[in-house]
């Protein structure tokens, strides 16, 4: 059985699944996979496919990063090769998993409008983390022809702030290639004409600096009307270090600092 998900791209390597319980001899140039839940879908003379679900668990249980786990899986997601749905549904067949909760959080992100990495890395580390309102995530929006052309388009953005009027770019390498910097600017252009206002971001901004990003699309939220007076963007360094704090203390008053509604780890006297 050779494994592979159709990105479009050639496997690094010749893949073999075989079930947990078999003994395998090494063959030069292959790499052995064990796989948990066994569920071909389709058969030939010699091969066997597995479903584009049970390929994608197989190719994420050999990843060591979080990182590379969460550009796989938005990166097929996104393609729709398969769905969140069909993910999950997969993922609860089989009894061992390695990177199991990451992908559940994949899966609500990626049905939430989530699709990269940097996206991913935003919501997580400035929206979530800073207390910053959940925005919309690429919904399709109708937009009129230009001059010279018939009907309708639509376009994405990568994040809008409705009530706010604010929308925030987030410029990954692939979606955003520097040739198509024009088209960015365009966009911005069409938006500032309606009254809104963009914020752009990249990897060096959310991965490097993702404090000061929060700092700044709270503010520009503000301006536009947020009521952010318990809002944690103007506190994010300290913030930040409480919630990643071992103390249960220290990541309750995060918690309250934030106006969060989560419910945090009861604190103990053990270790204060």
């Amino acid at each position: 059985v050779r494994i592979s998900i159709k990105l479009g791209e050639p496997p690094p390597s010749i893949q073999i699944g075989v079930p947990h319980g078999r003994s395998v001899v090494p063959v030069a140039g292959v790499v052995i996979v064990l796989v948990d839940a066994w569920a071909p879908t389709t058969a030939g003379s010699a091969t066997t496919t597995t479903a584009v679900e049970d390929a994608l668990l197989t190719e994420v249980g050999m990843r060591t990063s979080v990182d590379a786990v969460v550009g796989l899986v938005l990166q097929v997601l996104q393609r729709r090769v398969t769905t969140p749905q069909r993910l999950r549904a997969a993922l609860g067949e089989r009894r061992r998993q390695r990177w199991r909760s990451l992908i559940l959080d994949l899966t609500d992100e990626a049905a939430d409008g989530v699709h990269s990495r940097l996206e991913y890395c935003y919501r997580r580390d400035v929206e979530r983390r800073h207390g910053l309102p959940r925005g919309e995530r690429n919904v399709a929006e109708a937009i009129p022809a230009r001059a010279g052309s018939s009907g309708s388009t639509h376009r994405y953005r990568d994040v809008r702030y409705r009530a706010q009027r604010l929308v925030v770019e987030l410029d990954g390498a692939l979606t955003h290639p520097a040739e198509d910097a024009w088209l960015d600017r365009r966009r911005d252009n069409d938006l500032v004409i309606t009254g809104e206002r963009t914020l752009r971001y990249g990897w060096r901004e959310v991965g490097g600096q993702p404090c000061r990003v929060a700092d700044q699309v709270g503010t520009a939220l503000q301006v536009g009307g947020w009521p952010a007076a318990r809002n944690g963007a103007a506190l994010a360094p300290v913030v930040t270090t409480m919630l990643d704090s071992e103390s249960p203390l220290l990541r309750t008053a995060a918690a309250i600092a934030l106006g969060s509604q989560a419910q945090p780890t009861p604190a103990t006297t053990t270790g204060l």
